[in-house]
């Protein structure tokens, strides 16, 4: 019974990790580009949990970045993305993806943010498959 709970848990992170994926693809190929610049960084305290139950306090800068939009309006967005580990410096260019009709969800045009989501996902739901078959085993 338990193993069922686990495949089943499994395999909804991996078709989780596959909707996403295709998401991301389907804005690859529609979404507007454009080019953006780091202006400046909002600071934000996050909270987490350590190993030993305590919480933990974290500084956290990310970057706010200014960009040309499709229909010519400049706008500036706090890029809030927990995927990314990317450093980055004010001045620095990035290429921006959005779809014309949503500018509030605007990403990073980077690999690691088409990839690793679905990499997390289907790692998780395999873990998960694994892990209900050596119970089943056993």
């Amino acid at each position: 019974m338990v193993s069922i709970l686990l495949i089943s848990i499994g395999i909804t992170f991996i078709i989780l990790g596959i909707m996403i994926f295709i998401d991301k693809l389907k804005l690859l190929r529609t979404g507007v580009r454009a080019e953006g610049e780091v202006v400046d960084f909002e600071k934000k305290i996050e909270a987490s949990i350590s190993e030993e139950k305590e919480i933990l306090y974290i500084t956290v800068y990310k970057p706010i970045i200014r960009f040309k939009a499709e229909n010519g309006v400049i706008r500036t967005i706090t890029y809030d993305d927990v995927n990314s580990n990317k450093i980055y410096k004010i001045g620095d260019k990035v290429t921006l993806i959005y779809k014309a009709e949503e500018l509030e969800n605007v990403e990073i045009n980077d690999i690691q943010n088409i990839f690793g989501v679905l990499c997390k996902l289907i790692a998780m739901g395999i873990i998960f498959i694994i892990f209900a078959l050596v119970l089943s085993l056993v």
